[in-house]
């Protein structure tokens, strides 16, 4: 950075007219920043000694530079507008940063008449004093772990020397020093709320952070904390610090979860939602730091809607799953794939693919997220596509078609998250049977949706999953003869009858159930006021278990039936309303949209934390992608795979 020049973050930038930028909440503290890559190692920090993230980021805001006087001219106005009523100084440890914000805060005071603090690193006492006589209100200590164990792992250097200075400044500073905390480190919710207790019992402000993972730094891979976590540790926040409870008369759970507040009167004071708004020093709202907009909201930066504050109080009352567990797994490293948009054949060719890296050994256990495009309509193994589907509608509409090598009936792909799971039979997280395997696995769709703000629960239907050819060789199910079709290139496997539920011919009488797969929950399936959200199915071969499923975001489930076969549009109509009974999308569970990034990311999250892993980005090997290739190829996108009889 040069001498006359200093970076402002974007939202800071574009309330004072240096950017042009468009923003839902505008901040009400003008933030700068100071230094440059820091000493320090922190895992978490775009500016650690470490990190390979832009220079110009600070957890996941943009910071561009600009020149001093300038920018501090505009500050003066934004000012006196009354836009802006605090400047906050980040300042990272690089050389000569002590002086350069003594500088700053001289300059800034000097212009106009705004209170300033600094969230900086003072080395001693000393420091401290020069701070506050250069006319800084608060200063803000960059503690950010609850305990001593999160602090070794995360940060490094004294614990002890940290809380020294914080509680000195405390004693002898009252009123002029104020903490960070960043929730989802690995503490506990416990240990959170004791350590707020303990700063506010020193009289220091309390803000709290969500952990961000910031591409470059070495956290990237770890996962923000679960919403509801995050959302009992702001009202725990909230009672403390407005001496409306203590520590003390809080139930935990013996894991730590806060599992009670024990305040009759708690409905009322979270009525208003300020308890869910950004923490921090007065006036500092920090618009989307932890956030992207639209994404999930850690903390808001204006009032809440009632809306808004309904939510929240209803995340406050969820467990979080990695609390609580029904089953304890040993820790397992994962790799995590977001594979974008593809075409049926390709998708269905690259869960294949891993399937036959996993049984080799090739490749680690999986988790895959992915979409289609074009939309695709996907049948089960055991469907007919004449018999079911109506192909010439699908071909005017531009939809793909494609028969899967998992069990279940059609899906319609289209406004949807697609996510896949390949691991050898052995790994404990798919062990037993085929109900078994999916309760267990569905504990990650549940915690990752729970996480999101959905009410989810797992369908407790007789219905089995369903199932493809291994699986029904082994519940004694009568065999089909082989297709006519030439053998199968990479050995898939015998054919199976089609499940009883699956109705062939189209959509028939009214005692037959529809060819598609959200018409009912199976067993364990995902259910929102008992309405299926999710669908799944697998297929074991190898000793390895794929399972995938079809999670719709948006737009009208219904529209399947325009591509099925129907006896008549009056019976197409009431299958339609039929299924509106039965099933429902994302956005009408929560009311508003979720992009797919978003859904992945608490998707992710969930299983990491429900099965106990470590989830490694990726990408698919070249010998995955030339495999994919082929069966693509010979199987996926050849009739004689998918128009079988």
């Amino acid at each position: 950075m040069a001498l006359d020049g200093v970076n402002v973050s974007i939202g800071t930038a574009a309330v004072l007219g240096l950017a042009d930028v468009v923003m839902d909440a505008c901040p009400t503290t003008a933030y700068l920043m100071l230094g440059g890559r820091c000493v320090m190692d922190c895992g978490f920090c775009a500016q650690a000694r470490s990190s390979q993230a832009s220079v110009l980021k600070l957890s996941r805001v943009t910071w561009p530079e600009f020149d001093q006087p300038q920018t501090l001219a505009l500050l003066a106005k934004a000012v006196e507008r009354g836009d802006i009523r605090r400047c906050c100084l980040q300042v990272t440890v690089a050389e000569g940063y002590f002086q350069r914000t003594l500088e700053v805060i001289r300059a800034v005071r000097a212009t106009c008449d705004v209170h300033v603090d600094a969230a900086i690193l003072p080395k001693d006492m000393a420091q401290v004093g020069e701070l506050l006589a250069a006319g800084v209100d608060h200063i803000g200590f960059g503690l950010d772990a609850a305990c001593e164990r999160v602090f070794q792992r995360v940060k490094g250097g004294s614990w002890a020397r940290s809380l020294s200075l914080i509680e000195e400044t405390a004693r002898r500073f009252p009123g002029h020093g104020a903490v960070h905390l960043i929730v989802g480190l690995g503490e506990t919710e416990q240990e959170m709320a004791g350590m707020i207790q303990r700063m506010h019992d020193l009289s220091l402000v309390v803000g709290l952070f969500a952990f961000t993972p910031v591409r470059g730094t070495r956290m990237e891979d770890a996962f923000p904390p679960p919403l509801p976590t995050y959302r009992r540790v702001q009202v725990a926040r909230y009672l403390i610090t407005n001496n409306l409870a203590r520590i003390g008369s809080f139930t935990f759970s013996t894991t730590g979860q806060l599992s009670n507040f024990n305040l009759p009167r708690l409905p009322e004071i979270l009525a208003d939602g300020a308890a869910f708004q950004t923490s921090g020093c007065p006036d500092c709202n920090r618009p989307f730091y932890n956030e992207r907009p639209g994404g999930t909201m850690y903390n808001y930066p204006k009032a809440l809607t009632a809306q808004q504050v309904e939510a929240a109080i209803g995340d406050v009352k969820r467990e979080t799953s990695n609390v609580k567990r029904s089953i304890t797994y040993p820790a397992a490293e994962w790799r995590l794939l977001e594979t974008g948009l593809a075409d049926g054949a390709t998708n269905m060719a690259i869960d294949e693919a891993i399937l036959w890296a996993v049984a080799e050994g090739e490749s680690r256990p999986t988790l895959r997220f992915y979409g289609w495009e074009p939309p695709c309509l996907s049948i089960g193994y055991s469907q007919s596509m004449e018999g079911e589907v109506d192909v010439d509608r699908c071909r005017e509409a531009g939809i793909g078609l494609v028969r899967r090598p998992t069990g279940g009936r059609a899906i319609l792909h289209a406004d949807e998250l697609t996510y896949s799971i390949v691991a050898p039979q052995a790994e404990p997280r798919v062990a037993g049977g085929v109900i078994e395997s999916y309760r267990r696995l569905s504990a990650g769709l549940v915690a990752g949706l729970r996480a999101l703000g959905v009410d989810v629960s797992q369908a407790l239907s007789p219905s089995p999953l369903p199932l493809s050819q291994d699986q029904e060789r082994g519940r004694g199910g009568q065999h089909r003869p082989p297709p006519p079709a030439p053998p199968p290139t990479l050995g898939e496997g015998s054919p199976v009858p089609p499940s009883p539920r699956v109705g062939r011919g189209g959509l028939g009488g009214r005692g037959v159930q529809s060819a598609a797969c959200f018409d009912a929950p199976s067993s364990y399936e995902i259910t929102v006021g008992g309405k299926k959200l999710v669908g799944s199915a697998q297929v074991r071969k190898k000793k390895v278990v794929l399972q995938h499923g079809s999670l719709p975001l948006e737009g009208d489930i219904t529209r399947i039936f325009d591509f099925l076969k129907a006896p008549s549009e009056e019976r197409r109509e009431e299958l339609r309303q039929e299924l509106r009974a039965r099933a429902t999308s994302l956005e009408l569970a929560l009311g508003y949209s979720v992009s797919f990034e978003e859904v992945a990311r608490h998707l992710a999250i969930g299983f990491a934390q429900a099965l106990n892993l470590r989830l490694i980005p990726g990408r698919l090997s070249q010998r995955e992608l030339a495999l994919a290739e082929k069966l693509r190829r010979e199987k996926y996108a050849a009739r004689e795979w998918n128009f079988r009889s």
